[in-house]
């Protein structure tokens, strides 16, 4: 067990070595981040946030939730997100339909006191972005303790913005690095789902809804 303790140290503090310039770049460049986009010709179609929640103390959540902010359908991996609405995506363990990447559990989840235990970053993705992303849910729709919730959502978030969050296995160890980003409480409203018509399980061929039992929880989200 000691080993193992010692073992996990040396990979967390090698991992942040290696991270903590590129964090250290992405937060000087920010606001360069935000002028490159106004003037590249590529205008934002979709804000993106990164988001931990703490519903079960044991086992917190990292997870993906992006905005439509286009005229337009945008396809996200699977998932045709109309002009408006918005979509959450995570990686779970099986649950009854496959371990892997399920679209909306956590908008159908989300409760009031969800906003009190729950911290984000924000960002914008543009259309180049945006295949960067649907690139990197198609490859990650999988689920084991080691590349759990926290290796998806990390691996999506970075793949389309420069502020880059290292993955260190767990949300609580990971969260630190947001505030980098001046992570803050959830203060603005996700549209909770009431019924499964948005909610599916990601898969090869396409998407299948989830089933009611999927989506019964006692802690939500």
């Amino acid at each position: 067990m000691r080993t193992f303790k010692k073992l996990i140290s040396v990979l967390l503090v090698i991992s942040m070595l290696i991270c903590f310039p590129a964090i250290a770049f992405a937060k000087d460049t920010a606001e360069e981040e935000e002028t490159v986009e106004s003037g590249s010709g590529m205008d934002a179609v979709a804000n993106i946030y990164l988001l931990i929640s703490t519903a079960n103390p044991k086992l917190p959540h990292m997870w993906i939730y992006i905005e439509n902010i286009s005229d337009r359908t945008l396809r996200i991996g699977h998932y045709d997100l109309a002009a408006g609405d918005s979509l959450s995506m995570g990686s779970w363990k099986d649950r009854g339909q496959g371990e892997g990447i399920h679209y909306n559990m956590e908008r159908y989840w989300i409760k009031d006191e969800t906003y009190e235990r729950t911290i984000y970053i924000k960002s914008t993705i543009n259309e180049f972005e945006l295949d960067n992303l649907s690139d990197t849910i198609n490859r990650h729709n999988y689920w084991n303790y080691f590349f759990n919730c926290a290796w998806f959502a990390v691996c999506v978030w970075n793949c389309c913005t420069i502020k880059f969050v290292p993955f260190l296995i767990s949300p609580y160890i990971i969260s630190p690095f947001l505030f980098l980003y001046g992570a803050k409480k959830l203060d603005f409203e996700i549209p909770k789902l009431t019924t499964n018509k948005k909610c599916y399980k990601h898969t090869e061929e396409g998407l299948e809804r989830l089933y009611p039992g999927v989506l019964v929880t006692s802690t939500g989200v």
